[in-house]
């Protein structure tokens, strides 16, 4: 098994598409996760970032002021609220 966080993965192995499920942002002072990656940072590296969770868990995420399609299906179940699901895409 090899080890490493989300980025150097990304510059290691230079994906066309990165997805996440349940992502929770690197803490930024006033939410988010001490562990998390700065998603900001996904977007950087050029590859479509594909982002699948629920409005109202964490949905303040600092990448959200980026463009960005919003696609909501009845199939998605997550631990949230079934209509406040969604994946969210990015650099289509």
């Amino acid at each position: 098994m090899i080890k490493m966080e989300a980025i150097a993965a990304i510059k290691h192995y230079k994906p066309a598409t990165v997805i996440g499920a349940y992502i929770t942002h690197k803490f930024n002072g006033k939410c988010g996760n001490m562990y998390g990656p700065v998603e900001g940072k996904i977007l950087a590296a050029g590859c479509k970032y594909i982002n699948i969770r629920n409005d109202k868990v964490y949905d303040d995420k600092p990448i959200m002021k980026h463009p960005h399609q919003v696609y909501r299906f009845d199939w998605l179940v997550t631990r949230g609220e079934k209509k406040l699901n969604y994946i969210k895409i990015w650099n289509l």
